[in-house]
């Protein structure tokens, strides 16, 4: 699942000029886990 979102979040800095460090895309993955056990836990 990891994969997927870190690729989507890839495609939305290119295809839109989001201005995404690396730093940025990993905490951006741990809060989407985060809220993911919590609500499916």
């Amino acid at each position: 699942m990891m994969g997927a979102i870190e690729d989507y979040l890839f495609e939305l800095k290119e295809a839109h000029g989001v201005d995404l460090t690396f730093e940025d895309i990993d905490r951006i993955l741990e809060i989407v886990l985060d809220i993911a056990r919590t609500r499916y836990a």
